[in-house]
C-alpha cells in the first residue's frame, strides 16, 4: 500500500510539472520567434504536449506505463527548447536597441523560464549587463546636459523656455522609462551589483532636470511684468525722424502670449494668472492692431493724394484727421476700454478726408490741368502748307485764327476759374467744424481760408499765363519757320 502511494505521489508530480511547463510555454506565442530552430522546437513541444492531452488513458492510473514514456519524451523537449530560449536571450539582449527593449525581452524570458527545472539560467548576469547598459546610458543623458544646459537644443517655432521645458522633459522621458522597468524587477535581482549606484546616479540626473524646469519657469516668470508694461504704451506713436505715424504694439507682448499659450500646452501647471489673463485677448489686441495698421495706411494713402497748390486748402481738413487721432498718441492705450470708439472716428474721419482728396484731384487733374496743357499746345496761327495767298490774305487769315483760338482759350481760363471755385465749395462743404478747438476763431479759419483760396487762385493764375505765353512762343516760332520756308 505504500508503494502504491509514493508511486502515486510521484505521478502527481509529474503531472504538476507538464501543466506548469505547459502554462509556462504559452508564453511562447508573444515572443517574436525568427529563428526557425526555436520555431521548430516551439511546434515540436506543442506536438508533445497535445500527446499527453489527447491520450485516452487515465493519468492517474501508476500503472499504466504509457505515460511514462510519454513524459519522458516530454521532457526532453522541454529541455531542448529551454536551452535553445536561453541561447536565443543572450544573443536578443545583445542585439536590443535599448535598455526598455532588453527588460522587455527579459519579463517574457523569465516569465518562461523562471519555473525551469532542467536548466540553470542565469537571471542576475543578464540583469547585470542591462543595468551597467542603463547607468552608461545615465551617464550620456548627464553629458548632453552638461553639454548643452546653456543653449539647449529648441525646435524652430518653439519659444524659448517652452523650447528649454521640453528639452529637459526629453532627456527625463529618456531615463524615466528604463527606471520604471528596473523598479518592476523581482527583488532578488535588485541586490545586484550597480543597481544602487543606477538608482543613485538617476535620481540625481532626474532632480537636477526637475530643477531646470523650475528656474526656467520661474526666470520665465520674472519677465512677464516687464512684457506686460507694453499694454501700457499708447496706440499709436511717431517716428522720431521722419514723423511718421506707426502702430505702438509691443513685440514682447506676442512674446508672452506665445510663450504662455506653449506652456500651458504642455503642461506647465505655475504659469502666472497675469500671463493667462493677457493671452486670452490675444483676438482682440491683434484685431486691434490690424485695424488700426489698415487706418493709417489708409491715412497716409489719402495724403498723398494731397496737391501740393491744393495743400493750403485741405490743410483744415487734415488738421481734423490729426485731432482724431491724437487720443492714440497721447491717451489711449492697450488697456483701454473705449478703442472701438477711436478706431470708429477715425475710420469715419479718413474717408471722409479720403473722398474729397480724391474729388479734389480729379478736379484738378482733368478740369484744371488737362485745360492748362491743351492751352500750352494751342497755335494761334493758321499756316497751311498746301495754299498760297497774298500778304492782305495772310493777314486776315491770321487774325482770324487768332480770335478763335484767343476765345477757345478764354472758355478754357472759365472753366479752369469754374474748377477752382468747386475746389473751393468742395473744401468749405465737406468741413466738419472744429475739432478740439482746431483752427482757432471762427474770425482766424475765415482769414486762413481766404488767403489759401487767394494764394490758389494766384498759383494757376501764374499756370495760365505761363501757358498762354507758351502758346504764343509756338505760334511765333511756328510762323518764322512758314516765312522761312
Amino acid at each position: 500500500v505504500l508503494g502504491n502511494s509514493l508511486d502515486f505521489v510521484t505521478r502527481l508530480n509529474k503531472l504538476q510539472e507538464f501543466l506548469t511547463s505547459v502554462r509556462s510555454f504559452k508564453g511562447l506565442g508573444q515572443l517574436d520567434l525568427e529563428v526557425d530552430a526555436l520555431q521548430s522546437l516551439s511546434e515540436e513541444f506543442d506536438r508533445a504536449a497535445y500527446r499527453i492531452s489527447s491520450r485516452t488513458y487515465d493519468p492517474l492510473d501508476v500503472q499504466n506505463e504509457e505515460f511514462d514514456a510519454d513524459f519522458v519524451t516530454f521532457k526532453d523537449t522541454v529541455r531542448q527548447l529551454e536551452l535553445a530560449l536561453v541561447s536565443h536571450l543572450g544573443d536578443a539582449l545583445e542585439t536590443s536597441s535599448s535598455v526598455v527593449d532588453a527588460f522587455d525581452l527579459m519579463n517574457q524570458f523569465e516569465g518562461i523560464l523562471r519555473s525551469s527545472t532542467s536548466t540553470e539560467v542565469d537571471f542576475g548576469r543578464h540583469y547585470t549587463t542591462i543595468v551597467d547598459r542603463f547607468i552608461n546610458e545615465l551617464k550620456e543623458v548627464r553629458a548632453i546636459y552638461e553639454a548643452h544646459k546653456n543653449s539647449p537644443g529648441v525646435s524652430r517655432n518653439t519659444p524659448p523656455a517652452a523650447g528649454a521645458i521640453l528639452w529637459s522633459r526629453n532627456l527625463l522621458r529618456r531615463i524615466e522609462v528604463p527606471m520604471k522597468k528596473l523598479s518592476q524587477i523581482n527583488s532578488s535581482a535588485k541586490i545586484l551589483q550597480g543597481y544602487k549606484q543606477a538608482v543613485k546616479l538617476y535620481n540625481r540626473i532626474a532632480r537636477c532636470l526637475i530643477t531646470y524646469e523650475e528656474l526656467w519657469v520661474a526666470g520665465w516668470a520674472e519677465t512677464v511684468h516687464a512684457a506686460k508694461e507694453g499694454l501700457q504704451a499708447t496706440l499709436l506713436v511717431k517716428h522720431p525722424d521722419n514723423g511718421q505715424i506707426l502702430v505702438n504694439f509691443d513685440p514682447a507682448i506676442l512674446r508672452l502670449i506665445r510663450e504662455t499659450k506653449c506652456l500651458v500646452r504642455i503642461g506647465v501647471s505655475n504659469v502666472p494668472e497675469s500671463a493667462q489673463l493677457v493671452t486670452l485677448q490675444e483676438q482682440k489686441f491683434k484685431k486691434y492692431h490690424d485695424e488700426l495698421n489698415m487706418l493709417l495706411q489708409e491715412y497716409q494713402n489719402a495724403i498723398d493724394l494731397v496737391i501740393p497748390s491744393c495743400a493750403k486748402i485741405v490743410q483744415p481738413h487734415l488738421y481734423e484727421v490729426e485731432q482724431r487721432i491724437r487720443p492714440g498718441l497721447t491717451l489711449l492705450t492697450w488697456q483701454s476700454m473705449n478703442i472701438d470708439g477711436f478706431v470708429s472716428l477715425v475710420r469715419a474721419s479718413v474717408s471722409r478726408l479720403s473722398e474729397l482728396l480724391k474729388r479734389i484731384s480729379d478736379t484738378i487733374e482733368h478740369r484744371v490741368e488737362g485745360n492748362l496743357r491743351a492751352i500750352s499746345r494751342t497755335i494761334l496761327v493758321d499756316l497751311p502748307d498746301d495754299e498760297s495767298f497774298t500778304l492782305s490774305q495772310f493777314v486776315q487769315r491770321q487774325q482770324d485764327s487768332v480770335q478763335r483760338q484767343s476765345q477757345i482759350i478764354n472758355n478754357k481760363n472759365m472753366d479752369i476759374e469754374q474748377a477752382l471755385h468747386d475746389v473751393m465749395r468742395m473744401s468749405l462743404s465737406s468741413s466738419s467744424g472744429n475739432v478740439d478747438g482746431a483752427g482757432g476763431s471762427s474770425i482766424e479759419h475765415e482769414v486762413a481760408m481766404e488767403t489759401s483760396i487767394q494764394t490758389l487762385f494766384s498759383h494757376y493764375e501764374r499756370r495760365a499765363y505761363a501757358a498762354i505765353l507758351n502758346a504764343i512762343k509756338s505760334s511765333m516760332t511756328a510762323l518764322k519757320k512758314r516765312l522761312a520756308s
